[in-house]
């Protein structure tokens, strides 16, 4: 492959990032590339959302399997001695229970019930936007939100407000 087609690819892929048109020299590469925003480590991704395989998490935290009913569940990866946010994005919601748990439930479904949790929050009756704030003072590697069965798309969110912290500004 020529040169000039390595260019090429790597000025495609930074129009792919930035949304803009324009043509980027060789020269100007470095510079688009370090201008590039890839957002917070403070805003976490789940690693899975609206999980609908029969997991559910008890008022006591623990998980359990009931095949017969429509529940979601987000799944996010968190860290120990790190303080977070948890919250619902949507103005309604059945439920709104917070664990940790050790297990993955998207991988593996199939595993038996009961699982044990531990129980960061509970509301059966959420408000709009609710939110909550907590420090992981273990070593369980999964959050869990636990939306029930009021069907996809219920938007919650994890703030890590230790890296947000480091961050500074």
């Amino acid at each position: 492959m020529a040169i000039n087609t390595y260019f090429k690819n790597i000025a495609d892929a930074i129009r792919e990032k930035t949304g803009g048109s324009a043509f980027i020299t060789p020269g100007q590469m470095p510079g688009e590339i370090r201008n590039i925003v890839t957002g917070s480590a403070a805003v976490i991704k789940p690693l899975h959302t609206d999980i609908n395989n029969g997991w559910y998490i008890k008022s006591s935290g623990d998980f359990f399997r009931d095949d017969g009913v429509n529940y979601r569940v987000d799944m996010y990866p968190i860290q120990i001695n790190h303080r977070y946010v948890v919250g619902l994005g949507n103005p309604v919601g059945a439920r709104f229970r917070v664990s940790r748990c050790n297990h993955d439930f998207f991988t593996e479904p199939d595993i038996t019930s009961p699982v044990q949790g531990s129980r960061v929050t509970y509301n059966d009756s959420p408000s709009a936007y609710i939110n909550f704030s907590f420090t992981s003072d273990t070593n369980i590697p999964y959050l869990y939100i636990y939306k029930s069965s009021t069907g996809e798309n219920v938007f919650s969110y994890l703030l890590d407000i230790t890296e947000l912290q480091n961050e500074g500004y």
